[in-house]
This record gives C-alpha cells, structure tokens and sequence, in this order.
C-alpha cells in the first residue's frame, strides 16, 4: 500500500519567493493605511476651513434700523430711515468682549462736535467721536497710547470707526486711517456698545469679532446690586433735602401732620441713615409735637417709632398705642 508523501523540503528559491509575497503584502497594507488616512485628511479640510472662515465672520449687532445683538439703556433710541439715533441714551451689546485679539467696526455719525461724550464704550474705557479735534479715549485700556492724531471730520459725515487688538497692540482707526496706537494686554474687556453722552449719535451698522461671551450671572448681579445702591443714595439724599425747617415733611398737610414726616422717618432710617443724623433728630422731635388723630397719621408714626434705631418708649407712641 502507497505511503502518503509529507511536504516537500522547501528549496532556497522558494523561501525568496514567499519572502518576496509577504514582503509585497506588508507594503500593501501599508499603502492602502496611506491612502485612507489621505482621504480622510482632505475629506476634513472643507470643514476646518469652513469652521475657520466662520469664526473670522464678524457677529452683526445692528444693520439698518434692526439691532437684534444691542439692548437700550437710558433714553429709548429712534430708528431713522438709515439707522438707529440716540439722544443722551446708549445701546450695549448684550455680549461681552472676552480675552485676546477682537475688531469693532461702527459706521457713525454725530450731529455736532462739542465734545459731549458720544462714541463707543468698552469695559471701563471710551472712545469719544464727537471731541473738536476728532477721537480722544480715555481708560485703562489706552493707558499706554499715543496722543490721538487729529481728524477734520465734519458734523454730520459719515464714517467708520474700527478698534482692533492683535497680539497685546491695540489700534484705532477712522475710515482706515491710523488714529492712535499702543500696547494694551490681551485680558478680558467685558461689555461694549455705543453711547449718545449728552448729545447724538447715529450708526447703521456695529459689529464685532473676537470672544463674544454672555455675561455672567454674578457679574450681572453685582452690576443691579451697585445700581440698587446708588438709586438708594440718590434717594436718601432727595428726601433729606425736602425736608421742612421744622423737622416735618409736607407740613402743608393739615389732616394728617404726622403721616408723612413718619413715613420719611422710616423710610429714611430702613435705608440705612443713622438715629443721630440732624435730619433724624429733627424729624423725631416734629413728630413728639404733635399728637396724630387719624388712622394714616396714626399708622406711620408707629413705623417709625418702632424703628430699629428707635424704641417704642415715646409719649407720643403710647398715647397712640392707648388711643
């Protein structure tokens, strides 16, 4: 019976051969990573370029008479025919400009030039437009600045106002020229946008370039919390001043001569003025000389009486009390 035959000795060429095969197989392989991996590659190029000239688009704020990217403080602005006015209001971005590089461009125009404080507002600093000799600035931000060139620009022309920062150098520029130049940091620069001052400024377009960030919630807090305060101040130091030689507030009221002064009193005193200011003082010893007969008088006085800088051991409040 025939014997199977085993696998026969390989000879030296043969070895070269399948040497040769798998070598040529590698390299294939190897190929075929490239040309994926090449593919791949510029299949991505249309999207990191896309994503790159998106992000180079300036974000519009206003064109015309619409500014979706702006919000109005003070003085409601008037949309014109052109663009937007303001009269002694201003018109903020409702982002805020982040850390490194940005350009701001505003097409703009002012009826006059006394130098009423319009222009543009960025963080603590201001560019003013609306000076005689053309653009001055102010603030941190151009602390390290030139003197501005002078611009004959006529009331009522148009121009475009261009702030840009590149690197740590800030530029200004008035219808491309250069109006002043110098280092300002890369740091955060918080809200801008375009303000009247007290007198008018007109623009059909604001955009911005950069890092456009929404405002904190903290930072947005602090801003109400130093408003609240400086309302209240203001308010303190109207109601003292309205404040009657006798110590009494509208003492032209004959039916009730203690609901105002004690209503001044409390208010006054909740707001943070001390048991032993004049005004105070004055207004406790009105309100000890008379003897309040109805119900609004009545009431008023005993806020103030009860008081957390005055206790409730007047006369006068007992006798209301009783009564």
């Amino acid at each position: 019976m025939a014997q199977a035959l085993g696998p026969l000795p390989a000879s030296p060429s043969d070895v070269l051969i399948i040497r040769d095969v798998r070598v040529a197989q590698v390299n294939g392989v190897f190929l075929l990573l490239q040309r994926a991996i090449r593919w791949a590659c510029l299949a991505l190029l249309p999207t990191v370029s896309a994503a790159q000239s998106k992000a180079a688009e300036p974000t519009v704020l206003s064109e015309g008479r619409r500014a979706p990217g702006l919000l109005s403080r003070g003085q409601p602005w008037k949309p014109e025919t052109l663009g937007i006015q303001l009269r002694g209001g201003a018109a903020i971005s409702t982002l805020e400009l982040g850390a490194g590089d940005f350009l701001l461009r505003a097409r703009l125009c002012v009826d006059e030039r006394k130098g009423q404080g319009a222009g543009l507002v960025l963080g603590e600093n201001q560019i003013v437009v609306d000076a005689p000799g053309g653009v001055e600035w102010s603030g941190p931000l151009f602390s390290q600045f030139q003197k501005p060139v002078a611009f004959k620009l006529a009331a009522s022309a148009v121009f475009t106002l261009e702030v840009e920062r590149s690197g740590e150098q800030l530029s200004v520029r008035v219808d491309g020229e250069l109006a002043g130049t110098g280092r300002s940091g890369t740091g955060h620069v918080g809200g801008f946008g375009l303000v009247a001052g007290k007198g008018t400024l007109r623009f059909d377009r604001f955009e911005a370039r950069g890092v456009l960030l929404p405002p904190s919630p903290e930072d947005k807090l602090a801003k109400l919390e130093g408003a609240i305060d400086a309302a209240i101040e203001r308010g303190v130091a109207w109601l003292i001043e309205q404040q009657q030689r006798d110590g009494s507030w509208g003492n032209h009221q004959t039916v009730y001569p203690a609901g105002m002064t004690g209503l001044a009193l409390y208010a006054l005193q909740r707001a943070g003025v001390r048991a032993d200011h004049p005004s105070i003082q004055r207004g406790y010893a009105y309100l000890d000389s008379v003897e309040p007969r109805e119900t609004y008088g009545m009431s008023f006085a005993l806020l103030a009486y009860g008081s957390p800088t005055e206790s409730i051991r007047r006369p006068s409040a007992r006798s209301a009390c009783r009564s």
